[in-house]
């Protein structure tokens, strides 16, 4: 089985949009855990609902980061994996990642473009 056929879509956002505009996507979508970064279609990384609360809920946090583009908040080292990588080696690739980063979601593209 490919990793193409059990894919999830989630929002994508360019790399431009503020943090407030995220906020809003993980607030009005409680069971979204990550949305994609894109420019041109290509991932260039993503944000956790995980990292980006960790990063807002600072003592400063949200004075810092709300107003901001989203660039500050990116997880820029996701695993980003083509639609036809079998999934016995992706969950070999993705259970060997850091602890922190253990429970990511996984980013599918399609010729480098996002898919899910």
């Amino acid at each position: 089985m490919k990793i193409g056929e059990v894919i999830e879509t989630v929002p994508c956002i360019d790399e431009f949009v503020k943090n407030r505009e995220v906020d809003l996507l993980f607030t009005n979508n409680l069971s979204l855990r990550s949305v994609v970064v894109v420019r041109d279609e290509r991932p260039i990384g993503h944000i956790t609902r995980t990292h980006f609360y960790q990063k807002i809920g600072t003592r400063y946090g949200y004075n810092l980061f709300m107003g901001r583009q989203n660039q500050l908040v990116i997880k820029d080292n996701p695993l980003m994996v083509e639609h036809h990588a079998p999934i016995t080696e992706v969950s070999t690739v993705a259970m060997s990642r850091p602890p922190e980063d253990l429970y990511d979601d996984v980013i599918v593209t399609r010729n480098g473009l996002y898919v899910g």
